[in-house]
């Protein structure tokens, strides 16, 4: 069960790491156009 655990934190992780992602590549796009 132990083990079972530990995959679900790191798909957890991995996923929250990929959301922040997109937001910071969204606010890179809005700040080059404001720029413009």
């Amino acid at each position: 069960m132990e083990v079972e655990v530990e995959v679900e934190v790191e798909v957890e992780v991995e996923v929250e790491v990929e959301v922040e992602v997109e937001v910071e590549v969204e606010v890179e796009v809005e700040v080059e156009v404001a720029n413009r």
